[in-house]
């Protein structure tokens, strides 16, 4: 719903002005003219390896207000010094984007250079300032700031300073402090309050902050933030740092969210009466409108391709826009929306079939998890939708959840061109959202897939010589549900030179040195239904040939999970899996001619609480086959079940790994 644009613009505006303002020499002035806050930030030593960095941030800053007559000011300060000259870019320019109906304060800098002389920036030379568009009208309701620090080199502590009033009040703000890969001097978190307001916080992992109330709000301060410890597969940044949480409201309760209630009423009473505004998707509801009860899947399919695929997904937003959907009328005339254009669009149609819908806020996984205690709009950068189904529709798909008081509700993200409507994208799956009913507001988990829903299927068939190369080699490979939107988005721009190349890797990775002969890949062009890869090969080694024997390499491991990814030692943090699947392996070996298996390995079978493994060699008239089965269950092994997940996940690749050795047949 809304996208930051701040790093990649800072990045883009005044590269060419950078080399400009060097030359210009501008003006020295004595370091006591900085700020206080500058000049003891110049003085932070950060504990920790900086080595490696570029720049390092010596003093992160945020203080939030909101006002009595609207809105909120947001003043953040930064300070940052110098390592090298690749964090000249970086440390060197500030740049973000605000509303036109946001009001910019402040922004400014000071560059305190290695000799104790300061430079400031010049407001003319020094400052963009524009309206940024992306396809023309997109965004026209967004600016963007920028201001470069004169003479900055290495060395140089640069001090940033923006101050915002932003007309739109979500009632908290959820702030997180530190980084993952380097250590961040001393943090400060201030609220400050009008009188008679009331407010609540609530700290996450910060033991490092210090609270102080003050007489109108609160201060959470440290000295530094540690980089955390590095840990295999460790939890998102999100979720190992700081995070502070603070909520506000007024002596009346008209500002401030008390519950989620509150969130959807204020939601509905935002972004319902885009509704009024049907347009045409009055007509397509009527063209898609199912000919009898029992067509209804196949015209929800169709509306859902049509907001899908048919509406471009374009979402570059701020302030009211980042939650406001564009009518269905705006959305159809313009061919392009963003997730709650498309959501809303489909709500459009579908109420017009009678079906009963709700707009679904989410919380993407990529983003963090969601804090149920902090009632806030804020928390949320997606929308999707929930649509009411009769009995018999529906019936099989997973994303459809049973929700008390409700009934079946279908959650579809019209918003991916990879997947079909009995979907949903991999970032959706398991995190919670905002279900926003017309008369209250619950946080629901969202489905998450079941491993039989994205599978990997691996059919093969080589035919050996007496030296073990491969004669001839023919591979399937078959992908459905997400995994098969995977490989839709990986591969759908790709030319045909492209294609052929990644089939020629595909089957040297196969077997070592082979030659692709016929080659197809289907699927890619459809949002549902599988993708599947086809080709033959010839040449590559396959067994190892000694003393007359053949030792085959082993099939395709049929373990879900890799196992030599996870190593040894206890962990301190759950180990995140990713979504469940499965992967089957038919694979199939033809010995050379007077050549058969010796004694086959042992089939086997493994299930663990968070997977499943099983295999089985059987002797064929001129080789022998394997088939095997693997599937992951489960998203998330808690830290002291490490040990109980992984032992099992080696057993299973090892049984999994087994070769075949072929013999000559006795006489």
């Amino acid at each position: 719903m809304r996208l930051r644009l701040a790093g990649v613009l800072c990045a883009v505006a005044g590269l060419a002005a950078g080399g400009a303002a060097e030359a210009r020499k501008p003006r020295a002035m004595g370091a006591g003219s900085a700020p206080s806050w500058v000049r003891e930030a110049a003085k932070v030593e950060v504990a920790g390896d900086l080595s490696a960095e570029s720049s390092v941030l010596l003093h992160d800053e945020l203080v939030v207000e909101p006002l009595a007559a609207g809105g909120v000011r947001r003043t953040r300060r930064q300070a940052w010094r110098v390592l090298r000259p690749e964090g000249l870019a970086s440390a060197g320019r500030l740049g973000f984007t605000y509303s036109e109906d946001d009001r910019v304060e402040e922004a400014t800098g000071w560059n305190l250079l290695p000799d104790g002389t300061l430079r400031v920036p010049d407001p003319k030379d020094d400052v963009d300032d524009f309206a940024w568009s992306l396809g023309g009208s997109l965004v026209d309701d967004t600016r963007y700031r920028g201001v470069r620090a004169p003479a900055c080199r290495v060395g140089s502590v640069v001090g940033w300073e923006w101050s915002v009033v932003h007309w739109l009040d979500t009632g908290a703000v959820v702030e997180g402090y530190g980084s993952e890969s380097r250590p961040v001097g001393r943090c400060r978190l201030e609220l400050r309050l009008p009188p008679g307001w009331s407010f609540e916080d609530l700290p996450q992992r910060a033991d490092a902050f210090t609270r102080t109330e003050t007489e109108s709000g609160v201060v959470w301060s440290s000295p530094g933030v540690a980089r955390p410890p590095q840990v295999e597969h460790a939890l998102p940044a999100e979720e190992r740092l700081p995070r502070i949480a603070l909520r506000w409201f007024s002596p009346d309760d008209a500002r401030g969210f008390r519950s989620w209630d509150a969130v959807a009423a204020w939601y509905r009473e935002l972004a319902d009466p885009t509704l009024g505004e049907p347009g045409e998707s009055a007509a397509l509801a009527e063209r898609l409108k199912p000919a009898a009860p029992d067509r209804l899947e196949e015209s929800l399919r169709a509306a859902f391709l049509f907001a899908s695929r048919d509406v471009r997904y374009v979402s570059v937003q701020m302030g009211i826009g980042g939650y406001k959907p564009a009518t269905p009328a705006r959305t159809c005339s313009k061919r392009y929306g963003d997730c709650k254009a498309k959501s809303f669009l489909m709500r459009s149609v579908v109420s017009r079939w009678g079906l009963e819908s709700f707009p679904v806020l989410v919380r993407t996984a990529d983003v963090g998890d969601v804090l149920p205690e902090v009632p806030t709009p804020g928390q949320f950068n997606h929308c999707i939708v929930a649509v009411k189904l009769p009995e018999g529709v529906g019936e099989e798909a997973w994303n459809v959840l049973e929700v008390e008081g409700l009934g079946r509700l279908a959650f579809l993200d019209p918003t991916t061109v990879a997947l079909g409507p009995w979907q949903l994208r991999e970032d959706d799956q398991g995190t919670l959202g905002l279900l926003v009913t017309p008369e209250a507001g619950r946080l629901v988990e969202l489905p998450v897939q079941p491993p039989e829903s994205s599978e990997s299927h691996w059919d093969m068939t080589l035919a050996l010589d007496a030296a073990g190369r491969v004669a001839e080699g023919e591979l399937r490979w078959t992908a459905t549900g997400t995994r098969a939107g995977d490989l839709r988005r990986a591969l759908a721009t790709w030319s045909d030179e492209q294609l052929r190349r990644f089939h020629e890797s595909f089957a040297s990775e196969l077997a070592p040195g082979s030659v692709l002969g016929e080659h197809e890949l289907t699927g890619v062009d459809e949002p549902e239904g599988p993708v599947v890869l086809r080709l033959t090969f010839s040449g590559g080694r396959a067994a190892q040939a000694a003393a007359g024997l053949l030792f085959v390499d082993a099939a395709p491991s049929v373990t879900p999970l890799n196992a030599d990814a996870f190593g040894e030692g206890a962990r301190d943090e759950p180990l995140r899996l990713g979504l469940p699947e499965q992967l089957r392996i038919d694979y199939r070996v033809r010995a050379p001619e007077g050549y058969a298996p010796e004694e086959l390995p042992a089939a086997f079978e493994i299930q663990t609480a968070w997977f499943d493994a099983r295999g089985e060699w059987t002797p064929m008239e001129d080789g022998y086959a394997f088939r095997g089965l693997g599937r992951q269950v489960a998203t998330e092994v808690p830290a002291a079940d490490y040990e109980s997940f992984r032992e099992p996940l080696r057993r299973a690749a090892s049984l999994s790994g087994e070769g075949v050795v072929l013999a000559p047949r006795s006489p």
